[in-house]
């Protein structure tokens, strides 16, 4: 996606805010789908849904949800700064 972007001519070969926005991507959507699958059925399904995914990542629960929010928030950021750009 990225390598497309940069043949098409929408970012220069040293731009790396598409790999951060495409990284934030990868991280969110299986979280989102985990929320909107889990909340439709309670709250509570929500959790155990996030803890089954992180064992099932062999993660511990904490690092999952930090590793999802930086790369989520660096996504984000990556995601403004293209729309942004001059």
């Amino acid at each position: 996606m990225v390598l497309f972007a940069i043949k098409a001519g929408w970012m220069r070969d040293n731009d790396l805010r598409g790999g951060g926005l495409f990284l934030g991507l990868i991280v969110l959507i299986p979280m989102m789908v985990i929320l909107v699958t889990g909340l439709r059925r309670g709250k509570e399904a929500f959790k155990e849904a996030m803890v089954a995914f992180a064992i099932s990542e062999k993660t511990p629960p904490g690092v999952l949800i930090g590793i999802t929010a930086v790369c989520g928030a660096i996504g984000l950021f990556c995601g403004i700064s293209l729309l942004l750009r001059p």
